[in-house]
C-alpha cells in the first residue's frame, strides 16, 4: 500500500499486517473444498498509517480460493465486513453481503 492514501506518487511500503491460514473448509465459504486461504486482520497495526487506522475501524477479513491460471495460482475471493472479537475470531456483520475482490 502506499504510505499516504492522498499522494498517489508516495513510496509503497509494507502495512496492514494479518495472519494467513490456509484450510481445507470455512463456514463462509461452504462450497469450497480446498485450497482456501484466510486474511485475518485482528492485529493490523505495524505504524501509525492512515490506512491501518481505518482497517481498525472498518474491520474486514478476506476469504479466498487459489486457482490454476497460466503462470501459476491465482488468488479470487472475497471480503466480509465485521468485528474481531478479543481473541481475534472474526463475526461478520452479515454472511450474505460480501465484497468481491481478485489478485
Amino acid at each position: 500500500m502506499r504510505k499516504s492514501i492522498f499522494d498517489p506518487f508516495s513510496p509503497i511500503v509494507p502495512m496492514a499486517k494479518f495472519t494467513t491460514r490456509l484450510l481445507d473448509s470455512h463456514p463462509l465459504a461452504p462450497r469450497a473444498k480446498s485450497n482456501l486461504v484466510i486474511l485475518n486482520y485482528a492485529d493490523v497495526l505495524t505504524k501509525p498509517y492512515l490506512a491501518e487506522l481505518l482497517l481498525t475501524e472498518v474491520q474486514v477479513y478476506d476469504v479466498q480460493v487459489a486457482i490454476k491460471g497460466k503462470y501459476g495460482p491465482v488468488f479470487v475471493g472475497k471480503t466480509w465486513l465485521g468485528k474481531y472479537d478479543e481473541k481475534g475470531e472474526f463475526t461478520a456483520s452479515d454472511p450474505n453481503n460480501t465484497k468481491t475482490l481478485s489478485g
